[in-house]
């Protein structure tokens, strides 16, 4: 770490998940978030943090209200433009839903430096 570097700010740039997340889903489901990542040029904890922040990490989170749906809170209109819907995200394992985790942030590689990029993004 550089003289002077934010420790915070290293680990979440070192692409490597902090151990808080290891309790939280299966090895499979925290490798495809740092493959994700990794494909992204963006970090896996800010990953993380936003799919946390959005629905504690819960894949069959709905919002009643706008019906949005899934780990990020796909809106139904999100969900067509990626090619699916919100009855399909539903019906998915949480793994299967982070390929749309990532469809839906690909457009957005390489610009996803900071937890606020993140959140920018998805909200």
């Amino acid at each position: 770490m550089a003289l002077g570097q934010n420790p915070l700010a290293a680990i979440a740039n070192s692409g490597k998940l902090e151990p808080k997340w290891s309790s939280k889903k299966s090895p499979q489901f925290l490798q495809k978030v740092v493959s994700i990542a990794n494909e992204l040029r963006a970090s896996p904890n800010h990953l993380m943090a936003i799919m946390h922040f959005e629905t504690k990490l819960n894949h069959q989170a709905v919002n009643p209200l706008s019906n949005a749906t899934g780990l990020i809170q796909f809106m139904p209109f999100t969900a067509r433009r990626l090619g699916t819907s919100t009855s399909a995200l539903l019906a998915m394992t949480e793994i299967q839903q982070l390929d749309y985790v990532a469809k839906y942030l690909m457009p957005y590689k390489d610009k996803l430096n900071t937890l606020g990029d993140f959140y920018a993004s998805v909200l």
